[in-house]
């Protein structure tokens, strides 16, 4: 693996940041399966980022979460959905269904049209043809992570404050403060 590395000092655990070097450059070397690609990128990138995101009530405008990765996701979701409801839906929804599928296509294209332009020159058309393919899988699959990932810690957020309530909020029914959160222990067996 060829790489550069800088050395960042902050704990991001501690309140720190994580600097971000677009001049880093690197190789992976290991061979890929299009199944070991998506799980790793789903398990090790798309959900502990879409972690981070929630637990910082910020969303970057950075990486591939920009507008263009935004719209990109969107539209890689509105094809999928297209898709799926051409395939459900009675026959005189599929021009319906054909125009969604274009239109997002057609955006997805022209917002990444320098990427697929610079597959197409360094590997030839079939080359593009696939990364375009890919490209759109990769923005589905990311897509739908961080949807399910945003709705769990939403969820886990809300279950969280209902078990740990805040004392000033600890009460009971009829307004009267609860017992101290830590009681002594009950005395057993004498």
């Amino acid at each position: 693996m060829l790489a550069a590395h800088r050395r960042v000092e902050h704990d991001p655990a501690a309140g720190g940041r994580i600097v971000l070097d677009p001049t880093v450059r690197c190789k992976h070397a290991k061979r890929w399966s299009l199944g070991s690609m998506v799980y790793t990128d789903i398990v090790h990138r798309a959900r502990p980022w879409t972690r981070l995101i929630a637990v910082s009530h910020s969303l970057p405008n950075a990486l591939n979460i920009d507008w263009r990765g935004r719209l990109s996701g969107i539209c890689a979701v509105g094809m999928l959905v297209a898709g799926v409801a051409a395939s459900l839906l009675p026959a005189a929804a599929l021009p319906a269904c054909g125009v969604v599928l274009v239109a997002c296509l057609a955006v997805l294209i022209a917002i990444n049209a320098d990427f697929y332009r610079l597959c197409l020159r360094k590997r030839g058309l079939p080359f593009a043809v696939v990364s375009i393919a890919l490209h759109w899988l990769y923005y589905v699959y990311s897509s739908i992570t961080f949807g399910v990932v945003m709705i769990q810690e939403t969820a886990l957020g809300l279950v969280r404050s209902f078990a740990c309530p805040t004392p000033s909020s600890a009460s009971s029914s009829t307004g009267e403060p609860l017992a101290a959160a830590n009681p002594s222990p009950p005395i057993v067996g004498g």
